[in-house]
């Protein structure tokens, strides 16, 4: 695993005819801190509307909801209220609610974010969906919550016409899928709540070169056993199922159009393009170069 930290951030522009739609996105990003020794990593790099004395802790005039899915940390929030978050936990940030969240130096933290405003965020609060009084939500690790976010950061980066408006709808399934998350139940078995954390750990690290074996490793088990119960749930082996993650990867910057087969080959840490272009056409029928 990549010892430096990771981040990307982008702040988005909004017109009148955006916050019409009811629900625009403002912000949206990623940082992955093995360790944290000063957090936020680089206030600079943020705009002024962002900057303050992270001690004292701010207050927005905006939603947010922020998914940790490594490490732990503190979360506080008015009438210093404190709840201690870590892997699998999303909090969310209200308009005009001071706030304060950090994660622990040791361990640092894998955090995902979204900012957000509009009439119809502020409709479910009112109608009791989300709640300044309960903004931590122990929802787990979900490997569709990650792809949602991926969804948002791919919908940001490209700012295509009509953006906000597919921001919103992805933001709009973001909060439906955590409200239904906090209502259900936890996997009921242990093989379940095993597989659930590996799919969200291939999912997460789509991109690399993911060691299967230390992926065993860090769920507790042996390869052999590790194996047997991963198919048992998904009807695939943990190392084709991280192919086919791979593949869908592919079909969705294939999509954009922003990056030749070779880039996207190198993206999902593919050594040889011609290896990946031979594995796309056997997964789906058509070589890359023709996808659309």
């Amino acid at each position: 695993m990549a010892a430096e930290p990771s981040k990307y951030a982008k702040y988005l522009p909004v017109t009148t005819r955006d916050v019409r739609w009811g629900i625009y996105c403002s912000t949206v990003g990623f940082t992955k801190m093995p360790t944290a020794p000063r957090y936020p990593l680089d206030p600079s790099a943020h705009p002024p509307k962002y900057l303050f004395k992270w001690e004292m802790g701010r207050i927005f005039d905006e939603y947010a909801l922020i998914y940790i899915t490594r490490g732990q940390g503190t979360f506080k929030t008015e009438g210093e209220r404190t709840w201690r978050v870590g892997a699998g936990c999303i909090f969310m940030l209200f308009p005009d609610v001071w706030h304060w969240y950090m994660p622990d130096r040791d361990t640092g933290w894998d955090e995902y974010w979204v900012g957000f405003k509009g009439e119809y965020p502020a409709r479910l609060v009112e109608n009791g969906f989300f709640s300044p009084d309960t903004p931590v939500m122990e929802i787990g690790l979900h490997d569709s919550i990650l792809e949602l976010y991926t969804e948002i950061f791919d919908c940001a980066r490209i700012e295509a016409p009509g953006c906000q408006q597919m921001l919103g709808s992805l933001i709009t399934h973001l909060l439906a899928h955590v409200a239904t998350l906090t209502q259900q139940h936890s996997p009921d078995s242990a093989g379940e709540r095993l597989v659930q954390r590996a799919k969200f750990l291939l999912a997460d690290n789509v991109a690399t070169h993911l060691d299967i074996g230390w992926l065993s490793r860090t769920l507790g088990l042996g390869y052999s056993r590790f194996r047997q119960i991963f198919k048992k749930y998904t009807g695939l082996s943990p190392y084709h199922y991280f192919l086919d993650l791979k593949i869908s990867r592919a079909k969705e910057l294939l999509h954009q159009g922003q990056f030749s087969v070779k880039e996207i080959a190198y993206m999902l840490s593919f050594d040889d393009p011609y290896y990946f272009s031979h594995l796309f056409k056997k997964k789906t029928g058509h070589p890359p170069s023709e996808w659309h």
